[in-house]
């Protein structure tokens, strides 16, 4: 039997890997600037300063530690939105995927509305009850259709910006496998 300790270390080892693993990028295509295996500039920023340490620079992103990314992602992405909850372990993976590519408040806004209870930005007991009473196969779709729907507002955005289809359009892709990925995930079961 698997503790939740260990699935946990085995879901931020798969969004590592959705990541591109633990290497380095700072494309001119992605807003987020400099990255490794997921965590952002800001994202590192945030942290250290949250922890009294000085911001963070994109030389400190390359020299990340996967420990460092690790216990990120179990803070910043698992316990702080309290995806913890989620008792279905798709849904959780899900979840957490959602909150690293979208913002942890987009995700359980997304999951309170889906769920249909009140709308506030937190998983409270209200909406932790109404998540396990949801049929998980159904909310995995669901947050997937949603997924789907933000990213090509985002790439139409960004298009419309620019006049022209480039910036956002070369994430495209990623984006939606991840999405994807936990419906083929329903769908193989």
């Amino acid at each position: 039997m698997t503790s939740k300790r260990q699935f946990i270390a085995r879901t931020i080892d798969a969004i590592i890997d959705r990541e591109g693993g633990l290497v380095f990028t700072n494309r001119k295509s992605d807003r987020g600037g400099p990255t490794k295996a997921g965590i952002t500039l800001a994202t590192l920023t945030a942290w250290r300063l949250r922890h009294g340490r000085p911001p963070a620079t994109a030389e400190d992103v390359q020299a990340l530690e996967a420990s460092e990314i690790r216990e990120i992602y179990r803070d910043r992405y698992i316990f702080a939105p309290r995806f913890d909850l989620i008792e279905d372990p798709q849904l959780f993976e899900h979840a957490v995927d959602c909150g690293v590519l979208h913002g942890p408040p987009w995700t359980i806004r997304t999951l309170q509305r889906l769920v249909r209870v009140k709308v506030d930005g937190i998983i409270g007991p209200i909406t932790s009850a109404a998540i396990q009473a949801e049929k998980s196969d159904r909310l995995n779709l669901l947050l997937a259709v949603e997924r789907i729907q933000f990213m090509a507002a985002i790439v139409a955005n960004d298009a419309k910006r620019r006049g022209e289809y480039e910036g956002q359009i070369e994430n495209l892709r990623g984006w939606l496998n991840r999405a994807t990925h936990f419906i083929q995930d329903e769908a193989n079961d």
